[in-house]
């Protein structure tokens, strides 16, 4: 019994279809094309592509997929915003979708559980007892992002601080 090529709708064929039959390609017809379907899932359960017209949302990435029936292609992506807050050791405190860690003396990296599509623009902000940091950004790629901190007198301090990470999605 063959199948109607985007829903997979199986139909009979032949010349002697069995009675009340006959009608069924004609409304295989008339659904596969015009039915919607929500597949959605991570990006490794998407299917394999085949079936021309089909949509998939990855759910881990934020980006909607077509199925031309040789390869999905983007439909469209959105920005991704990261935040959190880190502790001065390093650690996280609040926030997802990244692992922090401290390179040096009031130095930060952030690295991304998905990189963004390209380089991300961020800020932060750190203040301990009255006393108000500046936080830089010296280095980002679409995996990580770099954070300085100083205090009032430039030097290198570790700080807890809190960012916020905008970039396209993948």
């Amino acid at each position: 019994m063959p199948n109607s090529p985007r829903l997979a709708l199986p139909y009979f064929t032949g010349s002697d279809p069995p009675a009340g039959m006959d009608q069924q390609k004609a409304l295989v017809d008339k659904l596969d094309p015009n039915t919607a379907v929500d597949y959605q899932g991570t990006l490794a359960a998407r299917p394999a592509p085949g079936t021309p017209g089909r949509y998939y949302f990855a759910t881990d990435n934020g980006v909607l997929y077509r199925d031309t029936g040789t390869a999905w292609t983007t439909v469209s992506t959105r920005d991704r915003v990261i935040w959190g807050m880190v502790l001065g050791t390093g650690a996280p405190f609040l926030g997802a979708g990244f692992t922090p860690s401290r390179t040096g003396v009031g130095n930060y990296r952030i690295d991304f559980t998905v990189p963004f599509a390209s380089r991300p623009v961020g800020v932060a902000m750190a203040q301990q007892g009255g006393g108000v940091f500046v936080v830089s950004s010296t280095d980002a790629a679409p995996g990580y992002y770099l954070f300085s901190i100083q205090n009032a007198a430039a030097q290198a301090a570790d700080i807890h601080f809190g960012f916020v990470v905008v970039g396209p999605g993948t």
